[in-house]
């Protein structure tokens, strides 16, 4: 999934039979719900090798039919009913359903999985990621209507934004420390140029 597809919450749209299907991404408002019966297949899918195959991310699926099928409701114009009855009605078009889901959502899926130090006793929350985000210029609102994808990207950036500033700072104070006044005005005055 590329960054534009992430960041603009884009969805696929199947023709499955009769009818057309709607599948999206995640978005933080409804993580909580998400994450319960994904984190199960994202178990299963940890345990494939990096270059798995299309048949072995089905299986992975298919093998936890309960968390699949929740997953499937939440995530598409589907109720349970009819995800059942396309199940039965045939079995590629769920394949093809469940791997667009799968494909849609890799951001969490094919996340890897962060070893957490023991001596670390400050443990993080998903309100110090928002916090973060909000001290950045988002918005609680935008942040709860972001993919899983696009926060992940957004931190990300805002990583690479906070460290870059506090190089330039860092920078400025051992100028500013070891400068003569002639140098500090005229390293003042480039800052200044447009």
């Amino acid at each position: 999934m590329n960054e534009f597809a992430l960041g603009s919450n884009r969805t696929i749209t199947l023709p499955l039979g009769e009818q057309l299907v709607e599948i999206r991404q995640a978005v933080m408002a409804e993580f909580d719900q998400f994450v319960g019966s994904a984190h199960t297949i994202k178990t299963a899918l940890d345990v494939l090798p990096k270059d798995k195959d299309h048949q072995a991310i089905i299986k992975a699926f298919t093998d936890h039919k309960h968390e699949t099928i929740q997953l499937l409701v939440l995530l598409t114009n589907l109720d349970v009913k009819q995800v059942g009855e396309l199940a039965e009605a045939d079995p590629v078009n769920l394949a093809q359903l469940v791997y667009a889901m799968y494909a849609l959502n890799t951001a969490f899926f094919d996340e890897a999985v962060k070893p957490t130090r023991k001596s670390d006793n400050k443990k993080n929350t998903w309100f110090d990621g928002f916090q973060f985000l909000i001290s950045q210029g988002h918005r609680h609102s935008e942040i709860m209507q972001y993919t899983y994808g696009a926060y992940l990207g957004y931190m990300e950036a805002a990583n690479k934004s906070c460290r870059h500033n506090l190089r330039v700072q860092a920078g400025m104070i051992r100028t500013a420390h070891h400068a003569n006044k002639q140098q500090m005005d005229k390293f003042c005055r480039d800052l200044d140029k447009d």
